[in-house]
């Protein structure tokens, strides 16, 4: 995005992938929390393969389930 402005249709459809990966998490009971613009990349600039990263502070919703990076507790 900091190399050109995207298109309306590209926003929508970035939009739309960015939901479907989140929706995915969500089905495991996993919470991102950090939802922003440097935590979503587009490969290769492709709207079509933006991916959402750093998972490192993301919850899960099980009552007994801790965020671990790696091998330790994260929060």
């Amino acid at each position: 995005m900091r190399e050109r402005k995207l298109t309306p249709i590209e926003v929508r459809h970035l939009r739309d992938r960015l939901a479907q990966g989140l929706a995915a998490a969500h089905d495991k009971l996993i919470f991102h929390r950090d939802i922003s613009p440097d935590n979503i990349i587009l490969v290769d600039g492709k709207v079509e393969q933006a991916k959402i990263i750093d998972f490192g502070i993301a919850k899960a919703a099980g009552a007994d389930e801790r965020t671990v990076v790696g091998t330790g507790f994260a929060g």
